[in-house]
């Protein structure tokens, strides 16, 4: 229930956030029989598109509708953030994971229809499937390379959490030929999904998803490297506190290694090798964000239980997330915009209304 509460309130809340609303547009233009690449540009894989469309087609097209269905999508990544939570660090800390993740104003500012969103259960299912040792070596590599086609699918940039645990499944579990296998399904399976989108759009389709993205360019502003600074607010310190507690308690579980690998991996591409001011492309990352964040926010909540004992940690915790919140990664940040408090958005739904039905009149 505390998990399905933010949801809830996020689509009942009278203003929306705007931003990528093109996606929308496309999903509405598959689900009325125009083609991606050919009848209007679409620079991802189109899987996404494909569903969307046909959810649109079932339950009707409006700003709700498709809000519902990307709630839905977070409303899984929450539950499988506790999931994967608890696995990692235990029940505690997945309760306080789980939260910090559904309560995030990242995610409650892409409320509407972001693909991210619909990747990020995908991933945390597959580090789910990636801790579990007692699964048959072929059986988890099958598993894994499924899931990682359905993701990248609908983006190509999901291979980065995937090259992490496959490198962490040869390594850890010296499941070596599991990993290969793998990653060989994963690639046979997505270059046949390709030759079949090129047999289906051409040339277009090689453009805008491969030839585009290599031709886009990159922010060269060194300001970008500390992005995340403007989008994560409590996250930070309390992710900062979690790493100090991991790293005081020598708590290096496979789990925990995993966590800050992928964590690492999704800076070092989005932070360093691909830098853009998106703040969606950070949902990738965010439930492990959260994981750690929610084993800093325990050993606060474990501290205030046994003062004056660890008094000092308490008070250099709460002095931490103060300092963080006002000056380092501020509470008021990207995600207030345009007048808009913590991502709950910026357009009254009733003009969202009233210009659908002048598009319909």
């Amino acid at each position: 229930v505390a998990l399905l509460i933010p949801r809830v309130v996020r689509m009942f809340y009278p203003e929306v956030w705007v931003e990528d609303d093109f996606y929308l547009e496309s999903a509405w233009l598959v689900s009325v029989g125009m083609r991606p690449y050919l009848d209007f540009v679409h620079p991802h894989m189109p899987l996404l598109e494909w569903i969307a469309g046909c959810y649109l087609k079932l339950f009707g097209t409006s700003h709700l509708s498709i809000e519902i269905l990307n709630e839905a999508a977070i409303f899984a990544a929450s539950i499988l953030t506790y999931s994967l939570a608890r696995k990692v660090a235990g029940r505690p800390a997945a309760i306080a994971a789980s939260i910090l993740y559904a309560y995030s104003s990242l995610v409650f500012r892409y409320h509407a229809y972001e693909r991210e969103s619909f990747i990020a259960p995908l991933i945390i299912l597959g580090a789910i499937v990636t801790l579990d040792d007692t699964t048959a070596a072929m059986s988890q590599a099958a598993i894994l390379a499924a899931i990682f086609f359905a993701a990248c699918a609908i983006k190509l940039t999901a291979v980065i959490p995937f090259a992490v645990m496959l490198a962490f499944i040869a390594v850890a579990y010296r499941r070596i030929a599991g990993a290969v296998v793998s990653g060989a399904v994963f690639a046979l399976a997505l270059a046949a999904f390709s030759a079949l989108l090129y047999r289906l759009y051409g040339d277009e389709f090689i453009f805008q998803t491969f030839v585009f993205h290599f031709l886009k360019g990159r922010d060269t502003a060194g300001s970008i490297a500390t992005y995340p600074r403007m989008i994560l607010d409590v996250l930070a310190p309390l992710f900062v506190l979690g790493c100090w507690r991991v790293f005081t308690d020598r708590a290096f579980s496979r789990g925990v290694i995993l966590v800050l690998a992928i964590v690492a991996a999704e800076y070092v591409f989005y932070g360093v090798l691909s830098p853009t001011a998106w703040g969606h492309n950070y949902l990738e990352a965010i439930p492990f964000i959260a994981i750690v964040a929610g084993i800093g926010a325990m050993a606060l909540i474990q501290a205030s239980q046994t003062a004056p004992q660890q008094w000092k940690l308490l008070a250099g915790g709460a002095a931490l997330i103060a300092i963080f919140l006002i000056w380092i990664t501020p509470i008021v940040n990207e995600n207030w915009l345009h007048g808009a408090v913590y991502g709950f958005g910026f357009v009254p739904r009733a003009e969202i209304s009233q210009l659908a039905d002048a598009l319909r009149a």
